[in-house]
Order: C-alpha cells, then structure tokens, then sequence
C-alpha cells in the first residue's frame, strides 16, 4: 500500500478498507508515515468523514496500536470518564473525589488541553511538584489506597492516538465526529475501561457546536462501546458559555477546591453532582436518585475535599496549596474588562473566552508552545446578569502586559448585552446510553 493513494481515496470521497486503515494507524505509531502525510488524511476525513465502519476500525486499529492495560489489580466498582472538551470543564478534579468518596474506584487518564479547551492534565500540573507520569503498578497502587488516580495517558496506550492527537489540535482537525470518537474510545478500551461516562459537550464553547453534531459522537461512542462490551452513557451538557467562572490552569484548580467545599458556581456544582449519579449509578451504587444524594453529601461532609487532598498527595503534589489556594502562584499582571452598555449579559461565548485564555498563555497556539499555569480569566458575571456600562464583567491574569490586548479583543465578542434577559439555558441536553 501506499499512503499518498490512502490519501486519494479518502480525499476523494471513497471509504478505506480495514486494512488500508491500520497501515495508515501502525505507519504513524511508528513514524514511517511523516506528520504532512497524517495532516493530509486528518483533513480529508475532516471534509468527507467515515462511515460507522471505517470509524469502527480506526477506533480498534488504534487501540491495538501500542499496549492494553489490564486494571484487574485495582479492587472493588470501577468508573470511567471523559469529556470531549470545554471552556472551564474542571469537572474531573470534582467529580472523581466525590465518587471515590462514595465507594467506587477512579482509575482516569487525562490529556491535556486541545484547540481552545483545557486539557485536565495541564490543570493538576499547576499544583507544584505534581505528578502525572506513573506505570501500571504505581497507578494501581494509589487506586486501590485511595480510591483515585488522575494520570496523563500513557505513550505506550494508543501511540498512534497520541501523534493524531497533536496534529489535530494544530491542523484545524479537531472538530470531527469519527476523529474524535475514535480517540476517546480507542483510549478508553485500551485503558481498560468497564464503565464508562461521557460527557459530550454542545455549543460556542464544545467541538460539536450543534445538538444534532453532538448526538451523532455520542451515538457513535456508545455502539462502539457496546461492540467491545463497555457499559457506556452519554450526557449532552451545555457548553454555550464557560462552566463555572474560571478559565485557566491554577484558576480552575482554585474553583475546584471551592466546589468540592460546597461554595463553588451553582452551574458548576449542579453538573458535577449529575455526572457523579450517573457515574455511581453505572457502577452499581443505586438509581440516580440515590446515587445523586449521595454525591451532594460527599460534598457536604467534606470526604470528597478529603479524597482531593489524598490524591494529590499520593501524586507527589503540594496539596499545602489546596489547603490554601492563596498559596499557588499569581500571574504578574492583570487587567479588568468592562461592560460597554447597560443590559442584561445575554450571553458569554464560551469559543472566545477559551481562545482568550489561550491568548493570556494559558493554552497552546501551537503543540510545542508551554503553558503559564496562572494565566487566564475569572468571569465577574454570569449570563442573566444585569450590568451598567462600566461594571468589572472580566478579569484577565497574564505574565507579560502585551497578551492583554489580543484577549480583549476576544472579550469585547464574546459577550452579548442586551435590554432583555435571556433565557435559562438546560445543563443537560439529552442522554444516549447502551446500559439497560
């Protein structure tokens, strides 16, 4: 075979055999297909997609690219979970303590942020000395001691995935249904997922901008779950507008630990408390009812902060900086943004706020650029606020005064004021799931 007519077929519009698929898959795993040939069919799968099948195949081919980590080891109901991507979805470093709290294991690997998302990999690393990196034993080990474990992917599980992965965030590829789909569940099996959540994000702010988009990923996720035996549910939640008020690395850290002590952002808390139900749920905790009184009293009785600190710890971390956020680092400069009219905040791009922390240097431009853990915006307002010109709607935190006006300029779009208030938007969209 040859890459380049990979390329045609698939540019063209035609569908690749299985086997064209994982020549191309163990090409890029182990390097003989170069970073221009993989961008190439990144993009022409971008504009002509996959059929059910071909994204079938490339899940799998991905998944049997490098290692299966058999988690037989940790004891007790395991959950899994994942989100396709968000402004201000710190919901991992809330929602794994509190499950634990509750009974059920955490074993999760996490990437770090793509295109103008936060990646949860990059928010546990501003807590300073942190570790990611872990073998199997290592990540067991702190599993089955404390109940959670939140590691960066292996490079050994998926490699192809990992390349992919990076091309994607700089190619303007990451919005695709069977890309994204087959990265996360690829990961997922070959991580040894049982039970799985998904929280498939819509609007401004997610990759899937529509309910028909998203819907279409999850159902995708879900039967590709269901043909590798995964119990696996998808919840489309909201992504129009940031979630909770924070936007970068140590800022979402810091309303993360305000969450897990019950004073954080009420749409934050609200959606942390029905992912963790649904996660105690497919494990076999009770219905959701149950399931969700007992994530609001892991909160309440301050076992799901317990279980935070615990894992931080565990991972190396300086968990002295959880005990009093104010200890973490702080950008050198900041910068207010104001209302420019009277009215009501109609709505808050979540795109543009999420490029506009990336502009701070709280994301990556390009794959090889650093992040600056105390970059970022904190939100003063939220949608449905009401504001007079002039009002402090924004704070912006940078390490150099020259990132501010780039950043502003997103701002001034992203927010829409308007004489009327808007409409209260659902947190959950829909749910798609394969679990009877």
């Amino acid at each position: 075979m040859r890459t380049c007519d990979i390329i045609k077929t698939k540019r063209d519009g035609g569908v690749l055999t299985r086997d064209e698929i994982r020549f191309f898959v163990n090409g890029c795993a182990t390097g003989e297909i170069p970073d221009y040939q993989a961008s190439a069919l990144l993009m022409a799968v971008y504009l002509k997609g996959m059929t059910s099948r071909e994204t079938a195949d490339l899940t799998m081919a991905m998944a049997d690219s490098g290692d299966k980590l058999d988690l037989s080891e940790i004891r007790g109901a395991r959950v899994d979970k994942h989100s396709t991507g968000g402004v201000g979805d710190k919901t991992t470093l809330i929602v794994a303590p509190i499950v634990a709290a509750c009974g059920v294991k955490v074993a999760k690997m996490s990437g770090r942020g793509l295109g103008h998302t936060g990646g949860t990999t990059d928010k546990l690393l501003s807590i300073p000395n942190l570790r990611v990196d872990f073998d199997k034993r290592e990540f067991e080990e702190i599993v089955n001691r404390y109940g959670l474990c939140i590691c960066g992917s292996s490079a050994d599980l998926a490699p192809a995935d990992k390349l992919l992965y990076s091309l994607r965030d700089v190619t303007a590829t990451v919005d695709s249904v069977p890309l994204i789909a087959a990265s996360i569940m690829s990961k997922k099996i070959a991580a040894g997922s049982k039970n799985l959540l998904l929280d498939v994000k819509v609007g401004s702010g997610a990759f899937m901008k529509t309910q028909a988009q998203a819907r279409e990923l999850a159902r995708e996720m879900v039967e590709i779950g269901a043909l590798e035996g995964l119990n696996v549910t998808a919840l489309l939640t909201d992504m129009e507008s940031p979630l909770g008020n924070a936007v970068g690395n140590s800022l979402e850290v810091i309303e993360a630990v305000n969450t897990l002590k019950g004073i954080g952002p009420d749409d934050l808390t609200e959606l942390c408390v029905i992912l963790s139900a649904h996660m105690l749920h497919l494990a076999g905790k009770g219905d959701l009812m149950e399931c969700g009184e007992m994530a609001r009293n892991a909160i309440f009785n301050g076992l799901a902060f317990e279980r935070f600190v615990w894992m931080a710890n565990a991972q190396s971390g300086d968990s002295g900086v959880l005990m009093d956020t104010a200890r973490f680092r702080k950008a050198k400069f900041y910068r207010t943004f104001k209302a420019r009219t009277d009215g009501y905040v109609q709505s808050i791009d979540a795109e543009r706020c999420g490029t506009a922390a990336a502009l701070l240097g709280a994301g990556r431009l390009r794959k090889e650029d650093d992040i600056d853990m105390a970059a970022g915006l904190v939100l003063e307002v939220k949608p449905g606020a009401r504001v007079k010109a002039g009002d402090v709607v924004a704070t912006m935190y940078a390490e150099s005064e020259s990132r501010f006006d780039a950043a502003e300029f997103e701002l001034a779009s992203a927010f829409a004021i308007e004489s009327k208030p808007p409409e209260k938007r659902r947190l959950i969209l829909d749910e798609i799931t394969n679990v009877q």
